[in-house]
């Protein structure tokens, strides 16, 4: 795939947010004159300008929803929590927002969405190398995160050549009495133990744990915190932030064949569904260009040795 770069959730919720409030005010903000608890008896905290705030204001920090249910001088009253956002312990001096018009935790669900709708323009592909391990089968067992198999070539061992092998096939759904990760590659007889195999994976986009990752080697997570990362091509690198604002603000994924026809759709009905065309136009427009581009720079490769077919 090329060379990546490495993101964290938050960089990309922080530009998913910027491009979403190039065409909307920011909520008015103050900040949190004292440390607020993530338990369920933290429900007061001063802040630093308590007039921006009336009851039945939902506010947000970090990533916490939170709705005002009484001021009394300086100090809110909150309901924590609030449409199912997480409780979380904020510190002292933090941002809390008035009426976000994008919630945080929300758009870093999309994000997190972002790079299954990624995979199906850009993928990321590894080359490595491997031998059989399996004298009767001669499978190949791949790690679990592989979607498909692009390539597969061996070194000649009589010319040193580095070749294309025909006849392979790629197995996704084997027990795990076959292959403890369920996917391996199934190589030709005249494949011997010894060959050396080099593999071009199509793997799917997966989340570092931080917190958990160490010199022994990286862990992977299914439910990412805003610290945690992600290694994305690098003309691409701002792809889960455009997918991710162009879904908040139109509230659901919009395919390149329904783009062509937002011009159809009535500005009034638009308007009453709190939609805004010309932003959802631009935003897709933009996701769906800068696709384009990575696929340029990164051409994918469909490549695969040409195999007679055998007459019925």
């Amino acid at each position: 795939m090329g060379p990546t770069e490495r993101r964290t959730l938050g960089s990309l919720v922080d530009d998913a947010l910027d491009e979403l409030y190039r065409h909307e005010e920011r909520p008015a903000s103050a900040t949190l004159s004292a440390a607020l608890g993530g338990t369920a008896t933290d429900t007061t905290v001063v802040v630093s300008d308590v007039s921006l705030f009336q009851v039945t204001n939902v506010v947000e920090v970090g990533s916490e929803l939170m709705l005002v249910t009484a001021i009394v001088s300086s100090e809110l009253t909150l309901s924590r929590g609030y449409a199912g956002t997480t409780r979380a312990a904020h510190e002292s001096g933090a941002e809390i927002r008035r009426q976000p018009r994008f919630g945080r935790a929300a758009v870093a669900e999309k994000v997190y969405r972002s790079l299954g709708a990624m995979e199906t323009w850009v993928y990321p592909l590894v080359s490595e190398e491997y031998s059989t391990t399996d004298t009767a089968t001669l499978f190949v067992e791949l790690p679990s995160n592989t979607v498909n198999v692009e390539r597969v070539r061996y070194q000649d061992p009589t010319t040193g050549r580095i070749i294309d092998l025909p006849g392979w096939e790629f197995h996704f759904d084997l027990p795990t009495t076959v292959a403890e990760s369920t996917v391996a590659l199934q190589v030709p007889s005249r494949v011997r133990t010894t060959d050396s195999l080099i593999v071009t994976r199509r793997i799917s986009y997966r989340w570092r744990d931080t917190s958990e990752s160490s010199g022994s080697g990286d862990v992977y997570t299914t439910d990412p915190i805003e610290e945690d990362t992600v290694d994305l091509p690098i003309a691409g690198q701002d792809l889960p932030s455009a997918w991710a604002a162009a879904s908040v603000a139109l509230g659901r994924e919009l395919s390149r064949q329904d783009l062509d026809r937002v011009p159809e759709w009535s500005e009034e009905a638009a308007r009453a569904q709190g939609v805004n065309l010309r932003l959802v136009r631009e935003l897709y427009g933009n996701f769906y260009r800068r696709i384009d581009e990575v696929q340029r720079t990164y051409p994918r490769y469909n490549y695969r040795p040409f195999r007679k077919m055998g007459r019925a």
